[in-house]
């Protein structure tokens, strides 16, 4: 399910210690955030945008496989959501494990400033 956020999200979302940029490009808020199905992989995605860049950054416990399964959509709420929020070769993928999570970044920004908040990260 996804859901409207400002500031950080509760630590209450998911059963494992998440981890939020200090660090964040200029104009860049809190969106979105995301929980994917626990029996899957009990992901927490959280969306920043600044209306034009977005940065999804997705963490989940690092013995879990990376998996987007769990979400119940509709072939049509799929396509809209991928009309709505894909743009297909202007995104980078970074992906990493550190402290028992896997991280996952999809983001529009330029290579600095994808490095930046995911500095602020660690």
């Amino acid at each position: 399910r996804e859901f409207p956020a400002k500031g950080k999200p509760d630590p209450a979302l998911v059963p494992f210690k998440f981890k939020f940029p200090s660090e964040l490009p200029s104009g860049m808020r809190l969106k979105s955030v995301m929980i994917f199905d626990s029996r899957f992989c009990g992901s927490l995605g959280l969306v920043f945008t600044d209306g034009t860049r977005n940065l999804c950054l997705v963490q989940q416990p690092a013995d879990r496989p990376i998996l987007f399964s769990g979400l119940k959509t509709t072939t049509d709420e799929f396509c809209k959501y991928n009309v709505t929020h894909c743009r297909v070769g202007e995104y980078s993928m970074v992906a990493w494990t550190a402290d028992t999570i896997r991280s996952v970044v999809l983001s529009n920004l330029d290579r600095g400033q994808i490095e930046a908040t995911m500095a602020s990260l660690r």
